[in-house]
């Protein structure tokens, strides 16, 4: 992490396709193939605060519980049994694994950042689905301030877990949300927002999971969408 405090440009243009791969590796086990999609939306913006932001969200399955523990404590919530992914790529399963080391890179973008969503809590007493909504505090600098930001994080998962409605059956879209409290932060924004745009088309032609991708750029007031079109060309 302490690395990350002045990320070279390769660790910038890297931080949404983390984020899209994690997207991504939530529908690739669904049973349908015709389901096996993802909607994503990156935004870049200023805050009722004045503060810029940039979120990225999408529509695959909510978190599992072992997926937001692999989040809070870093690892990978995914197996590796390797086999030929749909994008060429020797991996797991048709998953590149979520929220382990590559997750790790996207605080380059912030230290802080905020997560909301959905998981299905499996309590006998509740038995449906739930929002979530928490903040990754990995400010540090040392061992015991990562620490106490753990501590943080989970009561926080605790204490909001729920308090968003939710309708019977339904789920809510994932979104991350990172504070762009220094320059360095914005200029990584902006590298990985302008790398999307550069790629998107190649990226959807290796991953048919990817229906669209978005970049809603509010500060410097320009939109990019590329939609799939017939399911099987972009």
């Amino acid at each position: 992490l302490p690395d990350l405090a002045d990320p070279d440009d390769i660790d910038c243009q890297r931080c949404p396709w983390e984020l899209l791969q994690n997207a991504k590796d939530t529908v690739v086990k669904r049973k349908n193939p015709e389901e096996r999609y993802v909607d994503v939306a990156i935004k870049y913006y200023t805050d009722s605060e004045g503060k810029k932001k940039l979120y990225f969200e999408h529509n695959g399955d909510q978190f599992t519980n072992k997926a937001i523990t692999g989040l809070i404590w870093k690892f990978s919530a995914e197996k590796r049994n390797e086999q030929t992914t749909e994008d060429g790529l020797t991996r797991d399963k048709q998953s590149t694994g979520r929220f382990g080391t590559g997750f790790m890179t996207t605080h380059a973008l912030s230290l802080t950042v905020d997560v909301s969503g959905s998981l299905f809590h499996d309590d006998s007493d509740v038995m449906r689905n739930v929002s979530v909504d928490f903040t990754l505090h990995r400010e540090g600098p040392d061992d015991e301030a990562y620490k106490a930001g753990v501590n943080r994080t989970e009561q926080e998962l605790k204490e909001n877990m729920g308090k968003k409605p939710i309708l019977a059956g339904s789920i809510l879209p994932t979104r991350f949300t990172y504070h762009l409290n220094k320059e360095a932060s914005d200029k990584a924004a902006m590298m990985g927002i302008n790398n999307v745009r550069a790629n998107a088309a190649q990226t959807m032609l290796f991953c048919p999971s990817v229906r669209s991708i978005e970049v809603i750029d509010d500060v410097n007031h320009t939109t990019f969408k590329i939609t799939r079109k017939n399911n099987d060309e972009s």
